[in-house]
């Protein structure tokens, strides 16, 4: 029989790293998906760094006896809806990352029916559920009723990620699976090489994996987007000194265990032969699994219209397919070169997600959800 919990506390995150850990080792074993935003490595460095003063850890826990069975890491935040305070509940995964999920070692419909009864126990915790970008075969999204007593749940899509998956394994050619499309990446990746080898003779690119290198491959991230502080509009991931740090603990932590690589796309000095240089972007990538996720591009300010930071995407992209990969997931923010949106046409598709909301109708939220469920 299963036993529900709930962990409130730092030393009580700490004491189930073990469990923790081992329950990610089962679940890999087992053949389930690996779900790098509920892990404990990235919960305890999200929590430390990127966590709001009015957060409270809400790490929800089911055992088998002394055996972790499955995990969902949340937080309930303080906040305001039509003027009245409320306590939301929401996953630790979406503080930098996507898709939260369960991590347990079973199908996740196997967990969420108790997950799900241990939330309505300790419905006097919150008075809103808000769970992002949920996959459309979700247990949330195929299976909480609309409405019953004691709560209401609304339904809305959510963020869509591109998506390009790599399928067929090592060959010369990036990607063989659909041979039209391959003539046109090819094509434009050359179009690409060559305006930059225009601009930049002696370009090349760094790749760098080991956990000592993540600092100050960073910091030299970092500095590629300061020279764009001056323009207007443009997301600069290094102006928020909590995701700095969070990038700096966490990265050598990944690169530990071979999940993480930063790239550098730089070209030598005018007369220097290439002793010194400059670097014209920066790509930052962490592996979930099989799937590759291109977290954040910075791009010098000035080189545009070579689009460096889109051709170390596409670099990236087919080393990824000829090392075996099996997805690509292009989990960008709004980058400092502002091309994200830029890169959806290089990729197949996109991975479309739901916003489920639960209201807790046994609380003063009754009428604002009855409100917000009449207008979608």
């Amino acid at each position: 029989m299963s036993t529900f919990t709930v962990v409130c506390d730092e030393p009580g995150l700490a004491a189930l790293g073990p469990g923790w850990n081992a329950l990610e080792t089962r679940a890999r074993a087992a053949g389930r998906p690996d779900q790098l935003f509920a892990t404990h490595r990235y919960v305890s460095a999200a929590w430390q760094h990127l966590r709001r003063a009015d957060h409270r850890l809400y790490v929800l826990a089911l055992h088998q006896g002394d055996v972790l069975h499955a995990v969902l890491p949340l937080a309930l935040g303080a906040e305001k809806a039509s003027g009245l305070p409320i306590r939301v509940l929401r996953p630790i995964g979406i503080w930098e990352g996507e898709r939260p999920a369960v991590l347990s070692d079973v199908p996740p419909e196997q967990v969420w029916p108790a997950l799900w009864q241990g939330l309505l126990t300790r419905r006097a915790d919150w008075h809103v559920i808000d769970l992002r970008e949920q996959d459309d075969n979700s247990w949330p999204v195929q299976h909480l009723p609309a409405s019953e007593a004691a709560v209401r749940v609304t339904r809305r899509a959510d963020h869509a990620a591109p998506w390009q998956r790599l399928q067929g394994g090592p060959a010369p050619d990036w990607p063989a699976h659909e041979a039209g499309r391959e003539a046109a990446l090819l094509a434009a990746r050359s179009r690409e090489a060559a305006a930059l080898a225009a601009r930049a003779p002696g370009w090349h690119t760094e790749v760098l994996t080991a956990p000592s290198d993540m600092a100050a491959g960073l910091a030299r991230c970092w500095a590629i987007e300061a020279t764009q502080a001056a323009a207007p509009g443009v997301h600069r991931l290094s102006a928020d000194p909590a995701r700095v740090a969070f990038y700096n603990a966490f990265l050598p932590v990944l690169a530990e265990r071979g999940e993480a690589e930063l790239r550098l796309l730089r070209v030598p000095a005018p007369g220097l032969g290439g002793a010194a240089g400059e670097d014209l972007a920066g790509l930052v990538r962490w592996r979930c699994g099989s799937v590759w996720i291109e977290r954040h591009v910075a791009e010098r300010a000035g080189w545009a219209d070579a689009a460096p930071g889109q051709h170390l995407v596409l670099q990236a992209l087919a080393d990824s397919w000829q090392r075996g990969a099996q997805a690509s997931d292009l989990l960008l923010v709004p980058d400092a070169s502002g091309r994200a949106e830029a890169l959806k046409g290089w990729v197949d598709g996109l991975r479309p997600t739901w916003r489920v909301s639960v209201w807790n109708l046994r609380s003063r939220m009754r009428l604002l959800a009855l409100l917000k469920g009449r207008g979608g």
